[in-house]
């Protein structure tokens, strides 16, 4: 049985994210789907605090005594582990996601380790009224999915000055296909990502994790020159750290030059290279030391 769990970021139990995300649901609702909706409000979470114990822990679950937390006996925890797919219906706050929907990804901090998250369906549903800012919300969701190396399928930015039919038949059409992605999960289990593949699969999403990660990694210049990993060397000390930095820094150069060249994959394939050798080297440099002590 494939398991999709709706997830509610706003406050409000019976608005119009709370009826959108219900009509998605019910479209989910086909044979061999089991189907939950929960609300972010009702449970009792923080947080993170980036104490890195889930990094340390070889199950990689979290310590906070609360419902995301418990080692892993958590409510929310224990949900997001059982589930095959998640939509995630959230009400525009501040000109993005609300705050509750934004703490739900940096509690699932864990999952990164665990890579449990890597390749699992998830798809969202961004409501707004009044000044609008619903595809920026979405923006904000596909971005975090993507933090998480999951399958984000896609998401409607809805408002409500579209009139309550054309955002009805957008979220049962989202449903329809998340149940699809639910049963193809439990059935064929879960499919991870690389993080080249990553960078494909969200080339044609909200966020687009290519270019995004390149202006990251080149500080917003587009060229290896001034780079972050330039700037970097001037600080890092460990041998070991500064090999990795010599790595990353040949395969962003390579990465810059192939985007130039509108060489796409090839681009993709050594940007991925620099990023994940980045990560480590920042990781041995910065937080090691802090992480892994007694």
């Amino acid at each position: 049985m494939a398991k999709i769990l709706g997830i509610i970021g706003g406050g409000r139990r019976n608005g119009y994210t709370s009826f959108f995300l219900k009509e998605s649901i019910q479209a989910a609702q086909t044979d061999g789907v089991e189907t939950e909706i929960i609300y972010l409000p009702d449970y009792a979470f923080t947080p993170c605090i980036s104490c890195f114990s889930c990094l340390r822990n070889p199950q990689h679950t979290c310590v906070r005594n609360d419902e995301f937390g418990k080692n892993g006996k958590g409510e929310i925890f224990q949900k997001v582990t059982e589930a095959n797919a998640i939509i995630i219906a959230d009400p525009v706050h501040l000109s993005g996601a609300s705050a509750q929907t934004h703490m739900f990804f940096e509690r699932c901090y864990p999952f990164l380790w665990s890579g449990l998250l890597n390749g699992m369906p998830i798809a969202s549903i961004s409501v707004a009224s009044n000044k609008g800012m619903h595809i920026n919300a979405r923006r904000d969701i596909c971005r975090w999915s993507y933090a998480f190396s999951m399958k984000y399928l896609m998401g409607v930015a809805l408002h409500t000055a579209y009139g309550e039919e054309k955002n009805i038949n957008a979220v049962r059409e989202l449903g329809q296909i998340v149940s699809k992605a639910a049963k193809a999960d439990a059935r064929d289990g879960r499919i991870s990502f690389t993080v080249e593949d990553c960078f494909k699969l969200y080339s044609s999403k909200p966020w687009n994790a290519f270019q995004y990660n390149l202006e990251n990694l080149t500080d917003g210049l587009f060229t290896w020159e001034d780079s972050i990993i330039q700037k970097a060397k001037e600080h890092v000390k460990k041998p070991d750290a500064l090999k990795l930095l010599a790595s990353a820094e040949k395969a962003l150069d390579i990465a810059v030059e192939s985007y130039q060249k509108k060489q796409e994959e090839e681009a993709a394939k050594h940007l991925a290279e620099a990023r994940t050798v980045w990560a480590e080297a920042t990781l041995k440099e910065f937080l090691e030391d802090d992480i892994f002590k007694v």
